[in-house]
């Protein structure tokens, strides 16, 4: 995993945002969870049809554990690049551990908890030439790391066969 942009990317991985979730035996519970980003980034920096800023309405998360946490064949796989089983995704590592995330456990966040910004980007070295505005986040939300672009390429595929149940189709 590299060090995160100044701006919000997928692939973000977050040190702790609100989680609410059903444990057994449906009881409630409201922590605080080390979360990925996996909205699109052009869901992220969305514009008017002027060009400005749109803001965005939220943004989507999946919880982060440790690889260890998954069954030892899951494991494997993810560590191989594999999308199979597509519902296991492999982050990287940080400090020494292996964290995962299933998409499966998907929630989201309102945008407006993390008071985002659109800010000008185009004297950074990897801002966007067309469109170097970018959205950021409030101090607060302390981001970790993000996912390599392999890693990130292959949590793609992922989505895609977990949401349609089929294979993407590579672009020649």
């Amino acid at each position: 995993m590299s060090p995160p942009l100044p701006w919000l990317r997928q692939g973000d991985v977050f040190e702790s945002v609100p989680y609410v979730h059903l444990a057994p035996p449906r009881r409630l519970v409201n922590e605080e969870v080390s979360a990925l980003l996996v909205s699109e980034n052009c869901q992220i920096d969305k514009r008017t049809a002027r060009g400005l800023p749109r803001p965005n309405q939220r943004l989507l998360f999946l919880p982060v554990r440790a690889l260890e946490s998954f069954d030892g064949s899951y494991r494997s796989k993810m560590l191989r690049g594999e999308v199979q089983p597509p519902e296991a995704v492999y982050l990287g590592e940080h400090e020494g551990q292996k964290l995962a995330a299933k998409l499966g456990e998907v929630f989201s966040l309102p945008a407006a908890i993390f008071s985002p910004a659109s800010v000008d980007f185009s004297s950074h070295p990897e801002a966007d030439e067309v469109d170097p505005f970018h959205m950021t986040v409030h101090v607060r939300w302390t981001r970790l790391m993000t996912m390599e672009p392999d890693a990130l390429t292959t949590m793609h595929r992922k989505i895609w066969l977990f949401l349609t149940g089929r294979e993407p189709v590579d672009q020649p």
